[in-house]
């Protein structure tokens, strides 16, 4: 799958000084895991997702398409390809929810997927949730640079490997 994101920072300077794209204020794994757990379990007090659609300095946007949500203008766009990263319908096995909890159900215009690079949650080193309408992917991990492709500098006329 691929994924998309608007910045200003050089290929080389993501590449160099940040290794990939990351959360202004990095996460711990069990904290993330389990705000996502809230996120899809039925009754759980904490409500994240208008949080989640904000701005906020623990996750990070991206896009599924290159136009990024009409956030690329004037920035450099680059591309990630993420290996085995898919969207998922969260289950209970998924996210290791145990009875007598059960999966939100949501409408369907209003369910959102669950991106992961693997089919179970504890095994994940990428997890990210989409909006259920829209392009808009917010990662609660980093992106290491090992998976940017390419990028482009001039609105997606060219197409640049990254170094």
């Amino acid at each position: 799958m691929k994924i998309y994101r608007a910045d200003t920072r050089t290929a080389e300077e993501l590449k160099t000084v940040y290794d990939g794209f990351g959360p202004k204020q990095i996460m711990q794994k069990a904290i993330a895991m389990k705000m996502i757990m809230d996120m899809f379990t039925e009754g759980s007090k904490k409500e994240i997702m208008d949080q989640i659609w904000g701005a906020d300095p623990r996750w990070v946007s991206t896009a599924t398409d290159e136009h990024c949500m009409g956030q690329s203008g004037g920035r450099k766009i680059f591309c990630l390809e993420i290996p085995n990263l898919r969207a998922y319908k969260p289950s209970r096995p998924m996210l290791g929810i145990l009875p007598p909890n059960t999966v939100k159900k949501f409408p369907a215009v209003l369910a959102p997927t669950l991106l992961m690079n693997s089919s179970v949650l504890r095994l994940a080193t990428i997890f990210g949730v989409k909006q259920p309408r829209g392009t808009e992917v917010t990662f609660f991990t980093k992106l290491p640079y090992k998976y940017f492709t390419e990028y482009t500098t001039d609105g997606r006329v060219t197409w640049n490997p990254v170094p």
